[in-house]
């Protein structure tokens, strides 16, 4: 592996695993340059951000097999930026895979902020490497979720990634927690800790 597998956090560095995937899942800390980070509604306000290079640079390919799903997330007003860093990553952008509706724990939809239109949506896409197969055709892109911490995504992607994709070597990036049968790399709130291995649930 590079030099460049790791992730700096303070004075500690995580590296990347050293083996190759077939599925690579990622939450990336986007930068957003808002004028809301001193007022608690920005990312920078909830965890430490990336500048978009230094994301861009990251080794991912290196732990990408021959054939392999690539889930990303973003947000609307950086989609362009989401697919250059699918490209930067050695994958094909193809296609959404997730979208997720945002609720309240009331049931109502989410009436959030935008400089436009407001939002209560975010987005998962899916690139991929060589040729990758899904296995069912019967998983949906829409998600209608409850909101919890800031930016935590729905557990159930990864059921339907899992379900979409099979039951392949996978790994989760900027992962906040340990979830049995995903590796991680990273966490938001304690880079550079080791997050403790998971359980089999059931």
């Amino acid at each position: 592996m590079s030099n460049l597998s790791t992730e700096k956090s303070g004075n500690s560095t995580v590296p990347f695993p050293n083996k190759k995937y077939k599925i690579i899942y990622a939450d990336p800390p986007w930068e957003y340059g808002d004028k809301l980070q001193h007022h608690g509604g920005s990312a920078q306000s909830h965890y430490d951000v990336m500048k978009f290079d230094d994301i861009c640079n990251l080794p991912v390919g290196d732990i990408a097999d021959e054939t392999c799903f690539l889930f990303l997330w973003g947000t609307w007003p950086l989609l362009p930026e989401s697919i250059k860093l699918i490209e930067s990553w050695g994958f094909e952008y193809k296609t959404i895979g997730f979208v997720w509706l945002k609720t309240y724990e009331s049931g109502k939809d989410v009436f959030g902020m935008g400089n436009y239109t407001r939002g209560n949506t975010e987005f998962c896409l899916i690139g991929v490497k060589g040729k990758p197969k899904r296995v069912d055709n019967n998983v949906s892109q829409l998600i209608k979720s409850t909101i919890r911490q800031h930016s935590k995504k729905p557990d159930i992607v990864r059921d339907k990634i899992i379900q979409l994709c099979g039951d392949l070597p996978r790994i989760e990036l900027f992962a906040r927690t340990r979830v049995y049968g995903w590796d991680v790399w990273g966490n938001d709130k304690e880079r550079g800790k080791i997050i403790p291995e998971a359980k089999r649930r059931g």
